[in-house]
């Protein structure tokens, strides 16, 4: 056990907490569950001032500009808590590729270890620095969405859609709006559950395409919501919709599975661990508009009471809660510390 009344001997430099995302909430969630298990790790964000020292330092990967420019201080141990790699998103440019995998690169370069927030990000890294040493940390959900399931309802009179992620290109709303257009014959309405503060140019964008396509009426936008909000609104929800081009892992979707929502997603991150295909839920590949009609029109022609899309979820996995992920991430610390001792 690592004494709790010394210097803090693990350091994790994050962002500020301005702006909601998936890796704000896992660092957020590190930083809360080592304060009750009184582990000694200090966040801290990224500024002029000296960081304090400490035997292990994360670096949280919004950094990998700055990791790629500078020398790291001697003396301690650098991880990257990687999150996510720009790199892998399907709608750049391949020179904006190219210049964004240099970067990274030469991040992964000045850092000792790899802790890979999903286990898609592990070949990339080794890809892009064969050297580079990788541990997998999947991040866990909320222990209130692992709480007692209400009884679902048999049917609804309109089909509630429910997305949580925020409002930016790779997220798939724009795509999946187009779909819907032309499926307004039938009763349903979308729910949306993240920021537009990332890219409001492309959230304004969103706002003009849902005018024009006469959707004002069936899109309901929430903006972020806290936990129990979320939840009440996935516990109403005929089904998660995940339209997403790109996941490391997908913690919404972990968050649906644990409240047994049926699911139709891009085959992205982690979804197939959470998806059976015809029992809980449906698959397409990302940018499959044809796949997502398709599903669509199973979902309204022929739509099964909920609590059997619920039972197709009997024989798969529950996701982990924070604090069994705090307890593996405890493990790498203590293991990379280990190494540096050694």
């Amino acid at each position: 056990m690592i004494p709790s009344n010394t210097a803090p001997q693990v350091l994790l430099v994050h962002p500020p907490w301005r702006l909601p995302s998936g890796g704000h909430r896992y660092n957020f969630a590190l930083l809360a569950q080592a304060r009750r298990d009184r582990f000694p790790l200090l966040g801290r964000v990224l500024s002029d001032q000296k960081l304090p020292s400490a035997k292990l330092i994360f670096w949280d990967s919004l950094f990998l500009p700055y990791l790629a420019e500078r020398s790291l201080p001697q003396g301690s141990v650098h991880a990257l808590l990687l999150h996510y790699l720009p790199s892998l998103d399907p709608g750049l440019s391949p020179a904006r590729r190219e210049a964004l995998q240099a970067i990274e690169s030469r991040a992964l370069a000045h850092v000792d270890w790899v802790v890979a927030t999903g286990a898609g990000l592990v070949e990339p890294v080794r890809r892009l620095y064969p050297e580079a040493k990788v541990v997998v940390c999947e991040p866990g959900v909320d222990g209130r969405f692992l709480a007692s399931l209400p009884r679902p309802a048999f049917f609804s009179d309109r089909t509630e859609l429910v997305t949580v992620a925020n409002l930016l290109p790779a997220k798939g709303y724009s795509e999946l709006l187009q779909v819907l257009a032309g499926l307004r014959r039938y009763r349903w309405r979308w729910h949306w559950v993240g920021s537009a503060g990332f890219d409001p140019g492309h959230a304004l964008r969103l706002q003009g395409k849902i005018r024009r396509l006469g959707l004002a009426g069936r899109v309901i936008q929430h903006g972020t919501l806290p936990p129990a909000r979320v939840i009440r609104l996935l516990d109403a929800a005929d089904w998660f919709l995940f339209p997403s081009r790109f996941e490391s892992f997908g913690m919404a979707l972990a968050e649906a599975a644990a409240r047994r929502v049926p699911i139709l997603s891009t085959r992205v991150g982690e979804a197939s661990r959470w998806v059976s295909p015809g029992c809980n839920g449906w698959l397409v590949e990302p940018g499959d508009r044809f796949g997502f009609a398709q599903a669509f029109r199973k979902m309204f022609e022929t739509p099964k009471p909920r609590w059997i899309w619920r039972k197709g979820y009997r024989e798969w996995p529950t996701p982990l809660s924070w604090e069994a992920v705090f307890r593996r991430w405890r493990a790498i610390c203590l293991e990379l510390m280990g190494e540096a001792s050694d």
